[in-house]
């Protein structure tokens, strides 16, 4: 049997409630009895959940371990480090006021916020201790470090809340993936901001920092600065050069993106496998569980298979209403850690075996991703090819003829055709003029076939306050055929009987095994699996189906998730559009320039070619959790060119020349800004690597978030200084 949970119910408690009534009920079996579950969708639940809390907390130890690399003393490592957990907790009482739990989702989020919320930290941290460095005062350090750095820090983080206030209008059941996400990041990255302003400081003021800052990274750095001394050189005696290697990146980054897969959701690894197969319509029940039985031996066959539990047709009382020449098979994998094939390894062995029982079509997913599918789109699949039309024989052609098409593409297989399944049927015509002969009318015809088979209504009787139909019914066959329906009589009004095939024409024809509307327009639809870019798939079908010869009144159309995916595709550039524009305008008004803020905005293509190289790389595809990596990106690239444009306008006004300024800053600045993108870096490292169910919800976005902090270290003290030349009259 099945339990479904009430909506709003908790998953893992109705679980729980169900094992403790089991195993009261256990001792009610006969002996011998055992009751195993087949599918059990806590199991996903709880695993995810421990592996974001080990993600969080080996994520978190590895940023402080950054920190007391490149800060040097304990106590300033200390102090940042102390953020992560006031402002973690901070953001939790934050949750409650909004009204949001700590499920999946909003956990994701904390484990992934966490490199970032040390950020405005360390940027803080940074300014105060060199200020103390110089000065030896700890309360003016204080002071004057943050408020110093007050302004762009804050620039900096309302950058990135406003990369994700956008989100608010995206819809769909992406909206309620990302819109959660979103919202605990931002309060986590304002609840930060306030940390660091007020905690860091308050406490650099009052025990301040002990011994020598000499870091245990310090020598990497010294390498590295002057690495970026020398580079910078270069790029100012060759801004050209420079520019032109930028637009080359970005041209990279281009084609990795187009050549990669894309999907919807990030597939995951659930534990169990669900497999539904169709027969021809008219296949008796005897034969399509002889088939169910084969199947599941065949499943049973494979080391990785525990459980296999199938449904042939559906039960009179469900809500779920097939013919017994359907059914499902749900398959329970062993523990990830005992298998010896992954799920896809484990889909082809089955699709090997299943494809040689000829007659039966095959739809291969996992039990949460089928539901997810249907819900997105509507299809059991993720890519579908519909051809509409008037005319179902014509419509039958052209499905082959576009089925021929997409046999010939490699990148395409699991080629479902319902069209080719077909349901018999006899067609009885009646002959006027015979009719007419023996004094018979079509009714008559019809009343006698409904009779012999059916029966025909004779009476209605009183039984126990209920009506009850009296049929009468003739004697047939329950394996007639249709030579017994020729030899049919039927009586005539002359007292005289004959044979229904002397007043009709019988024949059998053969008609696709359901007729299906698609917004009133009369379809079949082709489902198969694209292994790779679905987009250049699909650029490579629509030429192909060019040779299609189309009759007036039909056209082909991609479905499935596709059109989901163009949907979310579009919603999240504009989002991201939103969020660049809302970026420019906290920026004009931090620099009170409209031409300066421009320059910083180079920092996110140059990082979303990182991402999109990094994602090609790990051969990670396109979808909504890189969507939300990219919305975050957007926001944080810029975060370490804004504290640099500021800075560096400041040395200006203090009368240093353009270069001089650019090349002080920017090697002042290499430490926070190593500092931030390496704890953004290892603090996501966990959920990136590892293969548990919950990180690889999210590991698309962390992925994308270290490629993406990566390159923009080039972006922001590389192109951006280079670029910033170009707004300076000093410079010849």
């Amino acid at each position: 049997f099945v339990v479904f949970k009430q909506p709003n119910a908790s998953t893992i408690d109705v679980v729980r409630g169900v094992d403790r009534e089991l195993k009261e009920l256990r001792s009610l079996l006969p002996q011998g009895s055992q009751v195993r579950k087949f599918y059990d969708q806590s199991e996903i639940i709880i695993e995810a959940r421990h592996s974001l809390f080990h993600d969080l907390i080996i994520g978190a130890l590895l940023a402080v371990g950054v920190l007391f690399l490149f800060m040097g003393t304990v106590r300033a490592s200390l102090i940042v480090a102390a953020t992560i957990p006031i402002t973690l907790l901070s953001t939790l009482m934050l949750m409650e006021f909004f009204d949001e739990t700590l499920n999946v989702i909003t956990l994701s989020a904390l484990t992934l916020a966490v490199g970032m919320v040390v950020d405005d930290a360390i940027v803080v941290a940074e300014n105060v201790a060199r200020h103390l460095q110089s000065t030896g005062d700890r309360r003016v350090a204080s002071l004057t470090g943050a408020a110093e750095i007050a302004g762009p820090d804050a620039s900096g983080t309302f950058t990135t809340v406003a990369a994700f206030a956008p989100l608010l209008f995206l819809g769909g059941i992406a909206g309620l993936f990302v819109q959660p996400f979103g919202l605990v990041v931002s309060v986590a990255l304002l609840a930060s901001l306030i940390v660091s302003l007020t905690f860091v400081p308050m406490m650099f003021g009052r025990i301040g920092i002990t011994g020598q800052r000499r870091a245990v990274g310090s020598r990497l750095l010294t390498s590295i600065d002057a690495g970026l001394r020398k580079t910078l050189k270069f790029s100012f005696a060759h801004r050209g050069l420079t520019v032109v290697a930028g637009v080359m990146m970005l041209g990279l980054g281009g084609l990795a993106a187009w050549l990669g897969p894309i999907g919807v959701l990030p597939p995951i690894d659930e534990g169990a496998l669900l497999i539904e197969y169709v027969m021809p319509p008219g296949t008796s029940l005897k034969e399509s569980n002889r088939i169910g039985d084969i199947l599941e031996r065949t499943a049973l066959a494979q080391p990785d298979i525990e459980t296999v539990q199938r449904r042939t047709g559906s039960p009179e009382n469900g809500f779920q209403i097939e013919g017994v020449n359907k059914g499902e098979l749900v398959m329970k994998l062993v523990p990830r850690g005992s298998r010896q094939y992954t799920v896809e390894q484990i889909f082809d062995h089955l699709r090997a075996s299943y494809s040689k029982i000829p007659g039966v079509a095959f739809l291969y997913h996992q039990p949460t991703q089928e539901k997810m599918d249907e819900s997105l789109s509507g299809l059991p699949a993720m890519f579908g090819v519909t051809i509409f039309g008037p005319d179902m024989n014509e419509l039958v052609s052209l499905a082959g003829q576009v089925e021929k098409v997409m046999a010939q593409d490699p990148a395409i297989s699991n080629i479902v055709n319902n069209s080719k399944i077909k349901s018999p049927q006899i067609v009885v015509r009646p002959n006027p003029g015979e009719l007419a002969r023996f004094g018979l009318s079509p009714a008559d015809v019809f009343e006698t076939i409904q009779a012999s088979r059916f029966g025909a209504l004779a009476t209605t009787i009183l039984h126990q306050r209920q009506q009850v139909q009296v049929l009468v019914k003739s004697n047939a066959p329950s394996d007639s055929t249709i030579d017994w329906l020729r030899e049919l009589t039927i009586s005539t009004p002359s007292g005289q009987t004959v044979p229904l095939e002397r007043v009709a024409d019988i024949q059998t024809s053969h008609l696709p095994g359901a007729l299906t509307r698609l917004n009133g327009e009369r379809e079949i639809t082709i489902l198969a699996e694209v292994d790779g870019s679905i987009s250049a798939a699909v650029s490579r079908l629509q030429q192909r189906f060019s040779s299609i010869s189309l009759p007036d009144g039909y056209s082909i159309t991609f479905t499935g998730q596709y059109q989901v995916l163009q949907h979310t595709i579009m919603d999240f550039v504009l989002i991201g559009l939103a969020a660049v524009i809302l970026i420019y305008l906290i920026m004009a008004m931090q620099f009170h320039s409209f031409l300066q803020p421009l320059i910083i905005l180079v920092t996110i293509p140059v990082a979303l070619v990182g991402a999109i190289v990094l994602l090609a790389v790990t051969q990670v595809g396109l979808n909504v959790s890189v969507g939300m990596g990219v919305l975050t990106l957007i926001g944080i690239a810029v975060n370490n060119a804004i504290v640099l444009l500021d800075y560096t306008n400041q040395k200006i006004s203090a009368g240093h020349t353009i270069s001089s300024a650019l090349q002080e800053v920017a090697s002042i600045r290499l430490r926070p800004i190593l500092m931030t993108v390496l704890t953004t870096t290892f603090a996501l490292l966990p959920v990136a690597v590892n293969p548990d169910i919950g990180s690889r919800i999210f590991q698309p976005f962390a992925i994308t978030v270290i490629g993406g902090v990566l390159s923009s270290i080039v972006a922001t003290l590389v192109l951006v200084p280079v670029l910033r030349t170009f707004l300076s009259r000093q410079w010849k």
